[in-house]
């Protein structure tokens, strides 16, 4: 159940940040298309802007018409305009076969008119200058304008870039957040197959030591199982003889079906622990085993070879021993010994990234 409730939570957490990514990027989306909406409408501006420069400056080369209040100056002109056309008409149809030059001084002479007009009219001629003079004040005027706007457009376009490299980010994050959340859910499937595979495992194991118990005078073995915890607790009294640390065959039944359960937690610490009653050991078992900490010692060991024996990997396997000093009752009476008189197994999963 354990291992099923943090597979969810994990899962939760993916979706979630999926979500969150997947807004994010919309989000972004919005505002790319947004800018460049604006950028769409700066250039535009900026097209006009260029477009009115370019006509200011076509009229600048245009002659000006004379203002009302010219209208004298501008009919002498005007006079004296009529007088140049024909000039420039006589020089243009005069004979083919006629002198160039003399063609070319004729026009210069028909073209000088006017700026001799000019002259003799200093209001014509003054008018002339300030409309120059707006224009080119005008033309100054655009010309920063349309700076301006080059630089807002470069700003808007470095904005707009800036834009699209979080998105690409923002699209790489989410790609691999989704990545992350598949893979997720393939592992907690796999979890998912692997506790029921080993509950399975373990209600077998437990059905088989529940049988032999039924076969034996006492419930010699117990099973106890917790998240990523399993116990089982067997009384020395299947496994050894007083005073012995070597296993009676009819402990060796009980310890392969233990075995077989434990070869296939491929991915489980086993830990043997050595327990003794509280009496000192006296005789000449006392020359073999001073105290209860060697006796403890050597049956775990014992257990540690047993196991090791029947293929389960030596890597996953450790013995402890506990003398008497971890009681599971009372030393009061020969029963509550009996209790402490144990070899406990223990299995459980290894820390993350710990080593197998």
């Amino acid at each position: 159940m354990g291992i099923r409730i943090s597979i969810g939570a994990i899962i939760a957490v993916l979706l979630g940040g999926t979500g969150y990514f997947a807004q994010q990027l919309n989000s972004t989306k919005d505002l790319l298309q947004k800018r460049e909406i604006e950028l769409s409408k700066e250039k535009e501006a900026s097209t006009k802007l260029k477009r009115e420069v370019v006509r200011l400056e076509a009229m600048e080369r245009r002659p000006t018409s004379p203002k009302p209040e010219a209208a004298k100056g501008a009919a002498g002109s005007q006079v004296q305009e009529m007088s140049r056309l024909p000039a420039e008409e006589k020089a243009k149809n005069k004979n083919p076969e006629a002198d160039p030059e003399q063609i070319r001084t004729e026009l210069a002479d028909a073209r000088k008119k006017p700026e001799e007009a000019s002259a003799r009219n200093p209001k014509l001629a003054s008018d002339r200058a300030d409309e120059i003079r707006r224009l080119e004040k005008d033309k100054a005027l655009l010309n920063a304008q349309v700076q301006e706007m080059s630089r807002l457009i470069a700003e808007k376009t470095s904005a707009a870039d800036l834009i699209r490299n979080r998105l690409d980010q923002t699209s790489s994050s989410l790609a691999e957040a989704v990545r992350e959340h598949t893979l997720a859910i393939a592992r907690s499937k796999t979890l998912e197959e692997k506790a029921r595979a080993e509950t399975e495992r373990a209600a077998k194991l437990q059905e088989d030591l529940t049988k032999m118990n039924a076969k034996l005078k006492e419930r010699s073995i117990t099973l106890q199982r917790a998240e990523n915890l399993l116990r089982v607790n067997i009384v020395n009294s299947l496994l050894f003889d007083s005073g012995n640390a070597a296993i009676k065959p009819e402990g060796t039944g009980a310890l392969s079906k233990i075995a077989a359960f434990l070869k296939k937690e491929k991915d489980k610490l086993i830990q043997i622990e050595g327990h003794t009653d509280d009496r000192r050991i006296r005789g000449n078992l006392a020359r073999r085993y001073p105290t209860n900490w060697e006796l403890s010692a050597a049956r775990a060991i014992a257990v540690v070879k047993f196991l090791e024996s029947k293929s389960v990997s030596p890597e996953r396997l450790s013995a402890v021993a506990y003398s008497f000093h971890r009681p599971a009752a009372d030393n009061d009476s020969e029963e509550e010994r009996a209790k402490n008189r144990r070899i406990v197994i223990l299995m459980r999963s290894p820390l993350p990234n710990a080593a197998r």
